[in-house]
């Protein structure tokens, strides 16, 4: 008996050690969010990931909302089914959102909060003392899908025809009193006659004639259609050339746009023309058929495929993105980088901020600068667009 009391013991002590375990679910994203977990707020801030950790094996209902309520909410279901879990937050169709895990499932958003609801069910002594060691009363209870019952419609009985009663012929008419019947529509009476009580004769009444006057058509009120609004007649802008400059800058113009209702100034700067011309017969000048040529880079070593997944490993692992950008100077300060590794480096940033950085200060250190302006399509905020072009200038 001691024997099965020790072994008991053991088994529920290894029981609870391995339900004691903790997991962690980690969530990314291209932009900021934050996930409500119970009671628990978790912000990504700038580097648009969540860790939560501590969780038990079961599972949970999180909230995933983004700032200044950009989205609307999103509510997931993730079971933990004795593992950590990885996931990329992304925009589906039709508004929704899903998470793609690292193995290719996706789970979609929850249409409704409200479409489970916990039910409890019956347990043993051994799960109620699991789920005060793990600290999770998930154990106790079932997630059931809420169902929307449907009444059957409501049927009104026919209205019930009249029965017509027929009196028989034959009878006495001394034994019965002498009544006046009722007239009514489409009921036939019988009448008895007391000639001799020879012969009995049954005569119908006339039927009631209702007459029903055809209603009188109803006509919908006129609808007058309000007059087409005339928009204002254009106006063309006049346009008044108010002075000119020349400065060691270029050469100025000033313009006045006058319009209906206000006047702008618009100011022209023209920079002074760069390279040698000479004139030539007819007062053509000539350029020399000159072609612009990118800058020249003094590269002695180019970064190799191995030198930039070094570098990527380390910038991968930087706590923010002022880390990230170190790492990079780092590299573009021993060896020349190409367009095409850059690109790689710069997909690493989660913003257009982080990798126009990037790009700014590695733009002296590219190996190949006629490709430099592809990098362009990587940025999508118009602000960071117009300073990449102007870098190129």
């Amino acid at each position: 008996m001691k024997k099965f009391v020790c072994l008991a013991l053991l088994v529920v002590s290894t029981t609870l050690v391995f339900a004691q375990r903790a997991y962690y679910v980690y969530l990314e994203s291209v932009q900021p969010f934050f996930v409500k977990l119970d009671d628990r707020t978790y912000s990504s801030g700038n580097n648009n990931y969540i860790i939560l950790p501590g969780l038990a094996d079961s599972t949970y209902l999180v909230r995933i909302g983004f700032p200044q309520n950009r989205f609307p909410d999103q509510v997931f279901r993730l079971e933990m089914k004795g593992n950590d879990h990885g996931y990329l937050l992304r925009a589906a169709e039709a508004g929704d959102w899903a998470l793609d895990e690292q193995g290719g499932t996706s789970l979609n958003a929850e249409k409704s909060v409200s479409a489970f609801r916990a039910e409890p069910r019956n347990v043993s002594r051994f799960t109620e003392i699991l789920a005060k060691a793990t600290n999770d009363p998930s154990l106790r209870f079932n997630m059931v899908r809420i169902r929307k019952e449907t009444k059957p419609a409501e049927t009104k009985p026919l209205n019930p025809v009249p029965e017509t009663v027929v009196a028989a012929a034959g009878v006495d008419s001394a034994r019965l009193p002498a009544t006046k019947p009722e007239a009514a529509p489409d009921t036939v009476l019988a009448v008895v006659t007391d000639a001799g009580l020879k012969k009995d004769t049954i005569e119908k009444a006339p039927a009631m004639v209702t007459e029903i006057k055809p209603a009188e058509p109803v006509f919908a009120p006129e609808h007058t259609v309000p007059p087409p609004v005339q928009p204002p007649a254009f106006r063309k802008s006049v346009i008044t050339r108010r002075g000119e400059s020349s400065t060691t800058l270029g050469f100025g113009v000033t313009f006045i746009d006058e319009y209906e209702g206000g006047r702008d100034t618009i100011r022209i700067l023209i920079p002074p023309a760069s390279g040698k011309y000479r004139l030539m017969d007819g007062g053509r000048v000539d350029t020399g058929n000159a072609v612009l040529a990118p800058v020249a880079v003094n590269c002695k070593n180019i970064a190799t495929e191995v030198e930039i997944r070094r570098a990527s490993k380390k910038m991968k692992a930087a706590p923010n993105e002022k880390a990230m950008l170190a790492e990079a100077a780092k590299l573009t300060r021993s060896y020349c980088i190409s367009t095409a590794g850059l690109r790689e480096l710069g997909r690493l940033f989660p913003g257009d901020g982080g990798r126009f950085k990037l790009f700014e200060q590695s733009y002296s250190q590219v190996s190949d600068p006629a490709a430099f302006h592809t990098l362009e399509q990587e940025l999508g905020d118009n602000y960071f667009i117009d300073r990449f072009r102007a870098l190129q200038r």
